[in-house]
């Protein structure tokens, strides 16, 4: 569909890390926006048998669906996580937007 686009979510430690693959993956024109929350949010989970609880950075990809596996691929590349949170979702957008995010990541 026209105005469908995807959405990649990750996270990283620090604002450093998020500005990092932002530049990168907005810079190869992978995705045509990158969002990184300013405040951390606190995630808990297991790791090598124990339990942890670390602050985190959000960042939102938006790319277009052709785009997305290539999207995930580098983003694996270039997380500095050993074992990164890599989800994605296909949404409907409105149709100038959705066309803008075409053409950003398509751009020849």
């Amino acid at each position: 569909m026209a105005d469908q686009i995807v959405v990649v979510k990750t996270t990283v430690g620090n604002a450093e890390e998020a500005r990092t693959l932002a530049d990168a993956l907005v810079g190869e024109n992978l995705v045509a926006c990158a969002q990184c929350t300013s405040a951390a949010v606190e995630s808990t989970y297991v790791w090598k048998g124990e339990l942890h609880h670390e602050s985190e950075i959000q960042v939102w990809l938006k790319t277009s669906v052709d785009r997305e596996p290539t999207v995930r691929d580098r983003l694996s590349q270039l997380h500095p996580y050993d074992v990164p949170e890599i989800l994605s979702w296909t949404v409907r957008a409105n149709s100038a937007y959705a066309a803008w995010v075409r053409r950003a990541c398509n751009p020849l």
